[in-house]
Order: C-alpha cells, then sequence, then structure tokens
C-alpha cells in the first residue's frame, strides 16, 4: 500500500476549524447526578474540567512489518492516505524499552502498549499543532487491558517533534485532554484506583508533572460495559 509522506502543513493547521461536533461540551454548572449510571465521555461531558481540545482522528490503522522472535523486536507502522510523516512503533520482548518513530526521531517510551490497540489524533490548541498516540497497556498475558497510555507530541513543524509527554489513565481516551486554564496549555483527566475494590478516583493532572491541578475530583464506582456510577462529586 502506498504511503503519502510530507508534508503535513494541512493536515495541522486546519485543525482550527475541525470537527466540533466530535468533542463534548462541558456543563460549567457541574450538574452530575449522583447514583446516575453513565459512560465516562458523559462523565466527562457535565464537567468544568477545562476546554476540550479540537482534535481529528487521523484516519488508518497500525500495521504489523516486522517480526523477530530471535531478537525479540517488533515494529507495527501506521498506514494511512493522509500526508504525513512515516509513524512506527517499535515494541521489544523483556524490559527493553519501546520506541516511536515519527520521521527521523527516535522517543523511548516509559510504557509498553499493545500495538493492536494503537490509534493516532492531531490536536490543535491555541495555534500549538500536536500528535497523540493512545494505546491500550498489556497484561502478563499480552491481552489490552484498562488502563490508557498516552503519548504527546508537540510538533515544532511540519516534520519535525520538540517534545514528548507520556502520562497514564484507567479508561483514557482523546476526551481525556482539556485546557485546563483555557490558555492552550493541556492537562488531562486522570482516573486512579480509588481506596475500595470497583472505585476510582477522577482528577485533572499536569501532562508534564502528572500532579493534579486545583482540588477537583470524583469518585466513581465502576458498573458492567464501561458504564460508571458518581458516588462522589467534588467538581464544585
Amino acid at each position: 500500500m502506498k504511503l503519502y509522506i510530507y508534508p503535513i502543513f494541512t493536515a495541522l493547521f486546519f485543525l482550527s476549524s475541525c470537527i466540533n461536533a466530535q468533542e463534548p461540551v462541558y456543563n460549567k454548572k457541574n450538574s452530575i447526578k449522583p447514583q446516575s449510571v453513565r459512560s465516562i465521555d458523559d462523565v466527562y461531558a457535565e464537567l468544568d474540567f477545562g476546554q476540550v481540545i479540537k482534535h481529528k482522528k487521523i484516519q488508518g490503522e497500525f500495521v504489523s512489518i516486522e517480526t523477530n522472535e530471535a531478537t525479540g523486536k517488533y515494529v507495527s507502522k501506521l498506514v494511512s492516505k493522509e500526508s504525513m510523516p512515516s509513524l512506527k512503533y517499535v515494541s521489544y520482548a523483556e524490559d527493553k524499552k519501546d520506541v516511536f518513530v515519527f520521521g527521523k526521531q527516535t522517543f523511548n517510551l516509559k510504557n509498553k502498549m499493545d500495538p493492536s490497540s494503537l490509534s493516532a489524533y492531531w490536536l490543535y490548541s491555541y495555534g500549538r499543532n500536536y500528535l497523540c498516540i493512545i494505546g491500550k497497556g498489556q497484561s502478563a498475558s499480552g491481552s489490552g487491558v484498562q488502563v490508557s497510555y498516552f503519548a504527546l507530541l508537540e510538533l515544532e513543524n511540519s516534520r519535525k517533534a520538540k517534545s514528548c509527554q507520556e502520562f497514564v489513565s484507567r479508561f483514557g481516551n482523546i476526551n481525556s485532554l482539556v485546557d485546563y486554564n483555557k490558555n492552550g496549555d493541556i492537562a488531562y483527566l486522570r482516573i486512579v484506583n480509588g481506596k475500595e475494590m470497583g472505585q476510582y478516583l477522577l482528577t485533572i493532572n499536569d501532562i508534564k508533572t502528572n500532579q493534579q491541578l486545583g482540588k477537583r475530583s470524583l469518585l466513581l464506582k465502576y458498573e458492567l460495559n464501561d458504564k460508571f456510577i458518581v458516588l462522589q462529586n467534588n467538581a464544585n
């Protein structure tokens, strides 16, 4: 299959007017009703946890292009008709770090993702452009789990990223990214295990330090089929 490479200015900078229909609109009144069963996106949509980040999913899929059981190296590549640099995910067996290769740049990753779960998005926020890769974690058996890993590349130009930030959240997706201070600085909605079985704590955190921003939080109870009940709302 033919890949279309440079340039990507058109793919990046059209995002200022991109698909608002995909974005939840946060309700500043924080009108979540306790004990109401809802999806995590519904929970996000009713919180005043910042302004949603404009995004567009890159159409395509990651396909395996190299398997070397002798060396434990496995390479997946994003196959897409979009005009962009090549994007590869290189995974290794055992303790060697996995890497993302964006064009000619290589980024070592702290966490190992399931290559079959990977998705990629363009993001636009106050004149800054980003590439976000999201993947599920792997259990000991190699199957996907509830943990989502994020790699967020801020783009210097059409061919180069100037930074890569990594962060983690349970049940995370592209709607986990928000502009908390409404100034273009991206934060993320982080979900971690609560003190009791089946309970989770949602906070808003800085992508660089992973520190919580403000005192807002929700205590959630997990139900079947990735649904949640809000047990406690400290978002006000």
